[in-house]
């Protein structure tokens, strides 16, 4: 059965209420050699964000290792079954170029597009958005996730928001954190952090990328 190699870009360009140029693949069909017909390859996933933020790029990753992106083939007999080939990879990012500002408009939110080939993503994914100040926002689901062949998947509008770091202290392996709210109020917790974090004194955060345990409420410094 004859096979076409292409690829999903790891890397798709931002496009206003739409996928990036290149980023989508349709494969065609023809009898004749003259008239084709063409169906698209992939799912489309539509994040909605909100907020007073500039995004410079998204990051999805698959929890599972499952790839998303790189060289693969399709059977001509068969477009809804790929098989991966080369320079793979579980990450894609949208670069967003100069950024894209925000809407603060719960009711209408910024829509980000990313073309995914169609798959259950078992264990969910992890959404990293990071702003024009290089700071980085995470979102997540550990639910199962399908994407479906030539389907858009929207997700409801997220505001895109963190607990800031007022402080970072190292002792014994382990790391304190103390992150005002957006409320103004302070907690502690401690836990593991990625080590690039550490590089700021002062950068917002999900909670849900930390691994912690309370360790009470503190006081306003």
């Amino acid at each position: 059965t004859p096979a076409v190699f292409t690829e999903i870009p790891s890397v798709q360009p931002y496009m206003k209420d739409s996928y990036g140029l290149h980023a989508n693949l349709m494969l065609g069909e023809s009898e004749d050699g003259k008239n084709y017909k063409f169906k698209n390859l992939l799912g489309y996933l539509c994040l909605n964000l909100t907020g007073d933020k500039c995004v410079k790029s998204i990051e999805l990753t698959n929890n599972d290792g499952a790839y998303i992106a790189g060289v693969l083939y399709y059977q001509m007999s068969n477009i809804n079954n790929a098989g991966w080939n080369t320079n793979v990879s579980s990450l894609i990012t949208l670069d967003c170029g100069e950024g894209v500002l925000l809407s603060s408009d719960s009711a209408k939110p910024t829509a980000f597009w990313l073309t995914l080939p169609p798959q259950l993503f078992a264990e969910g994914f992890v959404i990293t958005i990071y702003d024009d100040k290089g700071i980085a926002y995470v979102k997540s689901t550990s639910k199962p996730y399908a994407i479906d062949r030539n389907m858009i998947q929207p997700m409801k509008a997220v505001d895109v928001a963190g607990d800031t770091v007022l402080d970072i202290e190292e002792n014994d392996g382990k790391v304190l954190f103390y992150l005002a709210e957006r409320s103004g109020s302070v907690r502690s917790l401690s836990g593991i952090a990625k080590r690039d974090w550490l590089a700021s004194k002062v950068m917002l955060v999900s909670s849900r990328a930390i691994t912690f345990t309370w360790t009470g409420w503190v006081p306003l410094r």
